[in-house]
């Protein structure tokens, strides 16, 4: 809820889908004005492996199993079963 205060994008942000061509995982993207937010969700059981997509700029503002706010300094290219992560760039 406090993400969603914080940043106007998660609620009034144009929606756009990202493409990762990988069944079970839900990638999109929130943009209101110079905000930029990315979500990336795993449905499945099995840690699923996409498209690689370059954060090395972004910071995380949520994970579901990560226990701090940092840089993400990466390229993700999979996720764990049944996690979830918040971006902002």
């Amino acid at each position: 809820m406090q993400l969603r205060q914080t940043y106007t994008s998660i609620s009034m942000g144009d929606f756009r889908i990202i493409n990762t061509r990988t069944n079970g995982i839900l990638a999109y993207e929130r943009i209101h004005g110079k905000q930029k937010i990315h979500i990336l969700l795993n449905f499945s059981s099995f840690t699923k492996k996409f498209v690689q997509i370059d954060y090395s700029k972004w910071d995380i503002l949520l994970s579901t199993h990560l226990n701090t706010k940092k840089a993400v300094n990466t390229v993700i290219s999979s996720l764990r079963p049944f996690e979830g992560v918040v971006l902002k760039s």
